[in-house]
Order: C-alpha cells, then sequence, then structure tokens
C-alpha cells in the first residue's frame, strides 16, 4: 500500500475524528519535531536526526496533516468521490 493510499484510508476511516481534528495542534507538533530535526542536523548529531525522522514519519499528527493536504489539492471531483465512499 502506497503512503498516498494510507493517507486516503485515513480520511475515509474516521470522519468524526476528522472533522474534530485540531488542525493547529497537528500543525505545531509537526514545525516542533521538524525544527527538532533542523537543530540535531546543524549540531551533527546524526543519530538523533534519525530517530527524530523516524518518530515524525510515524506521528499521527504528520500523518493526518499530510492526508489534509492532500485532500485539499485533490480536483473537485475526486475529493467528492472520497467523501461519497465513506
Amino acid at each position: 500500500m502506497s503512503a498516498a493510499e494510507k493517507e486516503t484510508n485515513i480520511v475515509q476511516k474516521q470522519p468524526e475524528e476528522w472533522d474534530q481534528s485540531d488542525w493547529e495542534r497537528c500543525e505545531k507538533s509537526v514545525k516542533k519535531l521538524q525544527a527538532r530535526i533542523e537543530k540535531a542536523k546543524q549540531q551533527g548529531r546524526w543519530n538523533k536526526v534519525k530517530i527524530l525522522q523516524r518518530t515524525l514519519d510515524r506521528s499521527w499528527y504528520a500523518k493526518i496533516l499530510a492526508a489534509k493536504q492532500e485532500k485539499e489539492h485533490l480536483p473537485d471531483e475526486q475529493a467528492t468521490l472520497c467523501q461519497s465512499d465513506s
């Protein structure tokens, strides 16, 4: 299953949670992790970079934020199909 399919499944499986998601909190959490990754890179702490990247990759907030961004960029007819499937 590709990353795009996983993101689509996140949106389709939990529509009630999707509407109630705290998007500001998601963005803040993801940006905080990204800042920590950048700081670790600047310090040359490559093991820490690897751990933080893995954490970001597996983060629920990062996944639903990516799915939201993908959903916003879909053409209207594809977005309608995603909504009608669930």
